[in-house]
């Protein structure tokens, strides 16, 4: 079973945070079908460890790479 848009967004608690965390507009997020391709759930995943990450070591904010 996929990921939806809507976890994808819930597991950030807003569209913005989840945008910010990839490193792309809100309109590219909105612009996503409601079921995600394998793809992007895996940004969204990697994205999400990644910040859990940062969170243990004190960090306040990782930025995606190549931003």
């Amino acid at each position: 079973c996929r990921m939806t848009k809507q976890e994808a967004i819930a597991l950030f608690r807003s569209r913005r945070k989840l945008a910010e965390a990839l490193g792309i507009t809100t309109q590219a997020v909105g612009q996503w079908p409601d079921r995600l391709t394998q793809r992007i759930a895996d940004r969204v995943m990697g994205a999400k460890q990644r910040i859990k990450k940062a969170k243990a070591n004190g960090a306040k904010a990782v930025r995606p790479a190549g931003s």
